[in-house]
């Protein structure tokens, strides 16, 4: 077993290292948060129990969308912004600052910390991304203090996220089916059902799920597009690609979600539980 769970977390290391490097990290600050990632990282802040948790771990933070939240909405509370990919979090070390604020390294297959130190657990769009799901959520519970909050979002099916569904479709017929894995890509947990029970069997009590919509925005199909492509690894080993993928994901977009400006439903599913 334990051979395993170190393979899993070498293949997800893996995923970090060759993804998230290079320029991708802050193309998706700049492209990717505003397009997706700001609505729903507001939405979960505002989740965040009365009374304001003391000690709070956020897993997955990536590049900050989330956590310059966090820092706004606890200015009192210790944060622990985490993540796989070193090179994410340099761009939210550089942007984000507070002497409240600690950025760690962390694999959420195997949480360093001690048990039940956190009031709050709080993953943005980030457990998808994990092999081995079951024993994350395990692990969260660990750390996180008798009658403490999870709070994560997933998102919901593609079809119901058309920028996803045409841009996924684009670059599937372009660079093949093993682009977007189902199994640890950013669709993997779209079913609520399976989600419910997974926490379930970690043993987190007074769960509940919700569906959110939100309509993004953006000034030109032209600019939709680019974030998508600048953040697609497989176009760093394929340059000639670029300006092909571009031009031909703006015309796909602009014919389905308008040119100037682009608009498209999002949907993300929110869990809530306890310890």
């Amino acid at each position: 077993m334990e051979n395993k769970i170190d393979k899993k977390e070498a293949a997800l290391n893996d995923t970090a290292k060759n993804f998230f490097t290079g320029s991708v990290p802050q193309n998706y600050d700049t492209y990717m948060g505003p397009l997706l990632l700001r609505p729903y990282a507001l939405d979960i802040v505002s989740r965040i129990k009365a009374g304001g948790p003391v000690k709070v771990l956020e897993l997955a933070a990536g590049t900050g969308q989330v956590t310059r939240y966090l820092v706004e909405a606890l200015p009192e509370a210790t944060i622990m912004a985490t993540d796989i990919s070193e090179d994410m979090m340099a761009v939210g070390k550089q942007a984000i600052q507070s002497p409240n604020l600690v950025w760690q390294h962390v694999n959420m297959a195997s949480i360093p910390f001690e048990d039940d130190l956190f009031d709050l657990v709080i993953c943005q769009f980030g457990l998808m991304f994990v092999p081995d799901k079951l024993a994350a959520m395990g692990q969260i519970r660990r750390v996180l203090k008798p009658g403490g909050q999870l709070l994560f979002n997933t998102w919901g099916p593609v079809e119901e996220n058309p920028i996803w569904h045409i841009s996924m479709k684009l670059f599937t017929k372009t660079f093949g089916e093993a682009l977007m894995p189902q199994a640890a890509g950013p669709f993997a947990l779209t079913d609520t059902e399976q989600v419910l029970a997974f926490l379930a069997e970690a043993k987190f009590t007074n769960i509940t799920a919700e569906m959110v919509y939100k309509t993004t925005q953006i000034e030109r199909a032209e600019v939709a597009a680019t974030g998508f492509v600048k953040t697609m690894p497989a176009l760093k080993q394929n340059p000639g690609l670029y300006n092909q993928t571009l031009q031909a994901l703006q015309r796909e977009l602009a014919k389905q979600l308008g040119e100037a400006p682009l608009r498209s439903q999002l949907l993300a599913l929110v869990f809530e539980a306890t310890k």
